[in-house]
């Protein structure tokens, strides 16, 4: 092989290892973020006054055995006791929807709260079947239930 070729060889492995790199460090970058994002949104949740007190309000609902009756009995959805679930309820299908669309990361979700969304989606789980049927809406919160069954599945990740 002259010296030209051998040049060649080298310059096309270089910029083969070079684009590997370079794609491996976007996916990387990529894991970080992702990662990043789904903590600085978990310490958010963690401080906010409203989800604090709904969360609140639905453990006290729950203890006394009355979330499914909130759902049966809330006509028009407008009780405190209704938006108080329902403020949890939808905090936690949005993140089931952005662990779907890629988003949150599940990993570091299901090592910080894996035992929570499982205790909420069996507490709550009565109050959304009443609700699906009170209003023929099969698909109400069915990303949080989703979500709350693979919490389920298997060891905690490391």
């Amino acid at each position: 092989m002259d010296l030209v070729t051998a040049a060649a060889v080298a310059g096309t492995i270089i910029g083969a290892f070079s684009a590997l790199a370079s794609v491996w460090a976007t996916l990387t970058q990529r894991v970080i973020d992702r990662r990043r994002v789904t903590i600085e949104f978990l310490s958010a949740m963690e401080l906010d006054p409203e989800l604090i007190e709904a969360t609140r309000n639905l453990l006290a609902l729950t203890e006394r055995g009355e979330l499914p009756q909130v759902a049966e009995r809330t006509k028009g959805l407008g009780s405190n006791e209704s938006k108080w679930v329902r403020i949890v309820l939808n905090q936690y299908e949005v993140i089931a929807l952005a662990i779907t669309c890629g988003s949150l990361d599940f990993k570091v979700l299901r090592r910080f709260a894996a035992s929570t969304i499982r205790n909420l989606w069996h507490n709550s789980k009565p109050f959304v079947l009443a609700l699906r049927e009170r209003t023929g809406n099969i698909r109400l919160y069915c990303e949080f239930e989703s979500l709350a069954m693979r919490m389920g599945e298997g060891a905690i990740d490391r």
